[in-house]
């Protein structure tokens, strides 16, 4: 769910940004300090790009731990979030495209990332793979490109569709509603937020990518797989794996 760099997700984030911290605090396998704790690691001490950054959620600690944090996002509404939050200040932040990075996003990172599922709002092929040229270029030398996805989940849908509990508090119930098209390989969804006297429907559309294709977009641009994780621990990736944490970095001749 995260932040995309098309106009539909600009729509998606300019209509949740107000919801969107509570909707992602609902998803029980995403835990802040571990995963701030892997990029940190991962970034050696440099400097640091976040594709999709949103309300900050990461960027914040991180720039907190010292790092030099810039993010970008198509969404006005999440970056003046993330800018009115304790700490927001301290990240870079850029309204821009993932799949087209600007001249003014910077280079020489020693580390770029997309985490959640960001990096599938990118809607083609196409774009996911300019955005693996674009992140390719402003790689510093030993540099790394994270992205955070899930294995396609093709088995949860019934005739093309899911109905899914995203999550569920004292007075409120959020329920996602998706059609999955394969030859597109696209996930269109509801994201349908229920609470007493109020109903807020969303629409949202990821493209998935399958683990390999990733891996072919990473060599067509220069990069090369470092590693693959279940999750920000470092759990072996295996078949029966649902997610998983991508590393990748450029190809050494």
């Amino acid at each position: 769910m995260g932040d995309s760099s098309t106009p539909a997700s600009d729509a998606y984030g300019d209509a949740v940004y107000d919801l969107y911290d509570q909707t992602v605090d609902a998803y029980d396998y995403l835990a802040t300090d571990v995963e701030c704790a892997r990029l940190f690691e991962l970034a050696s001490g440099g400097s640091v790009l976040e594709l999709g950054v949103g309300t900050g959620r990461l960027a914040i600690p991180l720039a907190g731990m010292g790092l030099n944090v810039t993010g970008i996002d198509v969404s006005d509404a999440m970056l003046r979030v993330l800018e009115h939050k304790p700490g927001g200040d301290r990240v870079r932040s850029l309204k821009a495209d993932m799949a087209d990075l600007p001249t003014g996003a910077g280079s020489d990172y020693s580390l770029v990332y997309a985490i959640f599922q960001s990096f599938f709002c990118l809607l083609t092929q196409q774009q996911q793979t300019d955005c693996f040229a674009g992140v390719a270029q402003r790689l510093a030398p030993a540099g790394r490109f994270v992205i955070e996805g899930f294995v396609p989940p093709i088995a949860e849908f019934s005739n093309s569709h899911r109905m899914r509990l995203a999550g569920m508090g004292d007075d409120s119930i959020n329920l996602t509603l998706s059609q999955h098209d394969p030859v597109r390989q696209r996930i269109s969804s509801k994201l349908v937020f229920l609470t007493e006297g109020s109903i807020r429907v969303v629409p949202w559309e990821i493209r998935y990518a399958w683990p390999s294709e990733l891996d072919l977009m990473a060599q067509m641009t220069g990069l090369a797989l470092e590693s693959r994780w279940q999750d920000w621990t470092g759990a072996p990736f295996t078949k029966t794996s649902t997610r998983h944490v991508s590393v990748y970095r450029q190809h050494q001749a």
